[in-house]
């Protein structure tokens, strides 16, 4: 029975990686007997551009292009485009960090495949708190694990990692980051499950963490900080958006420019620029000539609302030395 089960687990794995909707989680897969033949399977997907691999381009090649953009180094004149998805945005942190997920059929699936998931581990745990604590002996900074959340429609288990362990009143509880959304809450230990089937997290966050290209808000607890991520929130939640790849940036999140996909309107990062609610940092450069006409257009917005004086703008130009820092 037990061989059975195991036996199961492998090619339930295996069948998500040969269908492109799942990645190799290294560590796990190198403690596995099985590792060998995960890595094979991801490598074919990979190659063959089945679903989540069909806009795949190598980690190296998306470091190298932020790199570049981020020192100001020579501009690809060489076409010059850039890479595009559709998405929906479905966490906002600030006017300038938010999550998206893809809205291609493969990532639909995927998304279709883990709420799947997370409904048989409703009926295998419930939906309430249990008596049996997390299941974590000790828990830690970035383990993995499953965490009840509380929606209008009533408590849903959901994929989760923990950012980290807190007391509150001596009494333990856990940070936790709902990966496939990007949000975030502090819970108690008996609203965590441990992972017994690795193969839940065989398919990788389906949120990224984003920034708007060339483009800064102020924080939230600064003037116009809360205006900024209303007004993104007000522009983007519940909209299909196409979101164009300009790579990733020193702190780990993926630039983009935000485009509506029923309009042929600025783009998001131009509406907070001409609204007053964002600008420019003065060393900004794109070095794609696509990023270049992004740019002039960026520009463009931010001296509309320099001209007539919009928010931020009220009274000079509000940018500093600390703004340019990562450019």
């Amino acid at each position: 029975k037990g061989g059975n089960g195991a036996t199961k687990k492998v090619s339930l794995s295996v069948m998500l990686l040969q269908l492109g909707l799942a990645r190799v989680q290294a560590y796990s897969a190198s403690m596995s007997p099985h590792g060998d033949a995960f890595f094979a399977e991801e490598a074919a997907a990979k190659a063959a551009k089945i679903r989540i691999w069909e806009s795949y381009v190598e980690e190296d090649d998306i470091v190298e292009n932020a790199s570049k953009q981020a020192n100001g180094n020579s501009i690809d004149t060489d076409g010059g485009n850039l890479e595009s998805i559709q998405c929906t945005v479905c966490h906002i942190n600030n006017g300038n960090s938010f999550y998206i997920q893809k809205a291609s059929p493969a990532a639909k699936a995927a998304m279709d495949a883990v709420t799947k998931a997370m409904a048989a581990v409703g009926e295998q745990y419930g939906t309430t708190k249990g008596t049996d604590g997390s299941g974590f002996m000790e828990p830690r900074k970035g383990q993995n694990c499953l965490a009840l959340y509380q929606e209008k429609s009533g408590a849903k288990w959901f994929r989760a990692k923990i950012l980290k362990v807190v007391n509150e009143g001596g009494t333990q509880k856990l940070h936790v980051q709902y990966i496939d959304f990007g949000n975030e809450a502090t819970v108690e230990k008996d609203c965590v499950r441990k992972v017994s089937d690795p193969s839940i997290f065989a398919t990788e966050a389906l949120a990224t963490l984003c920034s708007l290209a060339f483009v800064r808000t102020p924080e939230l607890n600064a003037d116009y900080g809360t205006d900024a991520a209303i007004y993104l929130s007000d522009l983007t939640m519940g909209k299909e958006l196409q979101a164009k790849l300009h790579g990733k940036n020193e702190v780990g999140s993926l630039d983009v420019t935000l485009i509506p996909s029923d309009s042929a309107d600025d783009s998001i990062n131009a509406k907070l620029l001409r609204e007053g609610l964002a600008t420019i940092p003065r060393k900004a450069k794109a070095w794609k000539k696509e990023a270049q006409d992004i740019m002039a257009t960026l520009k463009e917005a931010q001296e509309s609302a320099h001209k007539d004086h919009i928010r931020m703008w009220l009274y000079g130009d509000p940018r500093n030395d600390d703004d340019d820092q990562r450019f």
